[in-house]
């Protein structure tokens, strides 16, 4: 019996004896409870107008243009995921970044994990630049103001390669050794730094550095390189079935305790489903999505590939779902502390176990 929800205090203690109970007597043959309350999962996905961010198909970005893949790797990560204007997705690769989001694509690029569990509690917050600013060390700068390319050289050197002390043009001379930007004899420092360009400089970077960021948060295809960093989340894998590819790629998460599955606040066990599957962002939690597919939910033993739901006992309401591995265990996000565990499966129908949608019913139905 699992939940994605977050419990403290009294509540925690009452859980956890509760848990031990049933344990003892032989009610679960395995459980935890999850220390992360996701609230709504999709938070970091959302656009200005509210709807979530499914693809990265935006109208003002062709796959032509040189900085489309950069822009590509960052939206696949979530780090940037562009704009609603009325039917239309836009990046503004041409507009002028502000220190806000140079500083935000930087730190992602460089430590997503670090970065992402430092930033978990205010990612969508009103203030979310605060802790992006506080990471680079910055607190006098306007978050709204546009970057030069100088500067953004200089912050560049410091944080992927930890080198100090230099000038902007000589940032820009490092950064070319690098191969991060090309080699010229004007590297236009005092001119505004673009998104565009931006994407360019800290995704390359990152890859130089040979940094790594979470892929697939929004489905996307990712041809990794050296100017690509490396992926956090293991990429589709292979198999004779559906089912066989979906506990391959699941196996192989089994025992990461950090983002995109768990951060300083968060759980995401619908997200690391989903992702399994290679489906966007759809529902805010488990509850939801089992809720929305309980039509098609079966009883009984789950069999590989299926996703296990559970219901929701906690106050918060999350509920919990999980991947069956067709072997007796399932794998899922299970707690800030365990993240990706593979544990005994529960085979009695109680305590939680909603039932169970196979993997070619959730992959036609999601």
């Amino acid at each position: 019996m699992y939940w994605c929800s977050k419990v403290r205090g009294r509540q925690a203690s009452f859980l956890r004896k509760f848990l031990a109970s049933l344990l003892m007597s032989n009610l679960l043959v395995a459980s935890a409870y999850s220390e992360g309350n996701p609230a709504d999962e999709n938070i970091d996905l959302k656009l200005n107008n509210g709807t979530i961010a499914t693809s990265c198909a935006f109208t003002d970005t062709p796959s032509s243009e040189w900085y489309t893949k950069y822009v590509m790797a960052l939206c696949s990560a979530g780090i940037v995921i562009g704009y609603a204007e009325g039917n239309n997705r836009v990046f503004k690769p041409g507009q002028y970044a502000t220190m806000a989001e140079f500083l935000k694509m930087l730190n992602y690029t460089n430590d997503y994990i670090g970065t992402t569990r430092a930033c978990s509690s205010t990612k969508n917050a009103t203030n979310w630049a605060d802790c992006h600013m506080k990471l680079a060390g910055i607190s006098s700068i306007n978050v709204n103001s546009s970057v030069t390319r100088g500067a953004a050289f200089k912050h560049a050197v410091k944080a992927y390669f930890g080198v100090t002390n230099v000038g902007e043009n000589d940032a820009a001379k490092y950064l070319a050794s690098k191969g991060v930007i090309n080699t010229a004899s004007d590297y236009r420092l005092n001119d505004n730094v673009t998104r565009g360009e931006v994407a360019k400089i800290t995704v390359n970077a990152s890859g130089a550095a040979r940094r790594a960021i979470a892929y697939w948060l929004i489905p996307v295809t990712i041809i990794l390189g050296k100017d690509i960093p490396a992926s956090l989340v293991t990429p589709p894998q292979s198999g004779n079935t559906l089912a066989d590819k979906i506990v391959n790629r699941a196996k192989k998460e089994v025992g990461k305790k950090t983002a995109p599955w768990v951060d300083g606040t968060w759980t995401y066990c619908a997200r690391f489903v989903r992702i399994m599957f290679d489906k966007p962002a759809k529902y805010p939690s488990a509850a939801k999505m089992c809720t929305a597919l309980k039509g098609i939910l079966k009883s009984g033993t789950p069999p590989k590939g299926s996703v296990i739901c559970y219901q929701a006992y906690t106050s918060g309401g999350y509920g919990h779902v999980s991947i069956a591995t067709g072997t007796g265990t399932e794998i899922g996000v299970t707690s800030l502390n365990a993240g990706v565990t593979e544990l005994s499966a529960t085979t009695v129908i109680k305590n939680g176990y909603w039932g169970y949608i196979t993997a070619d019913d959730f992959n036609r139905n999601y």
